[in-house]
């Protein structure tokens, strides 16, 4: 599967899929934030057990770091990504443990807890896109 399918088929909002064409520039946007649409995608199945959510949320984990046997497609790809952009694993893993968070939290006992939610939900990704489409001084 590429990340324009992944686009095409994921619960993203009819307004913001504009963003997600695969044409030109906003092609490339497609195939970044295609590691962000996959594991929220796993999360948001409601066909799978939670225990399978966890299983495939692991696997994915594992695939950023080396092949494995029975990968989806498109991970070499976002291995490649994370090497042109200098993202660590550590940095999709924040936003992975967020998703994890969705699966068996619904109501945050305190702010601390809160905090860290936000993080791994706005600023994790923040970091990530950053890299992605930070221009340097020079270029502007």
């Amino acid at each position: 599967m590429n990340a324009a399918k992944i686009t095409r088929t994921s619960k993203i909002k009819p307004r913001a899929r504009f963003l997600f064409r695969s044409d030109g520039n906003a092609g490339a946007i497609s195939q970044r934030s295609m590691p962000l649409r996959v594991i929220d995608d796993i999360a948001d199945d409601v066909d799978l057990r939670t225990e399978e959510k966890r299983r495939r949320l692991d696997g994915w984990r594992e695939s950023l770091r080396k092949a494995r046997p029975n990968e989806s497609s498109f991970a070499p790809d976002v291995r490649h990504l994370m090497e042109k952009y200098a993202l660590t694993p550590e940095m999709l893993e924040e936003i992975n443990r967020r998703v994890e968070m969705d699966l068996s939290i619904k109501r945050y006992q305190t702010f601390e807890d809160l905090r860290v939610y936000c993080y791994r939900v706005a600023s994790a990704v923040g970091l990530v896109s950053i890299e992605i489409f930070w221009l340097p001084q020079s270029s502007l």
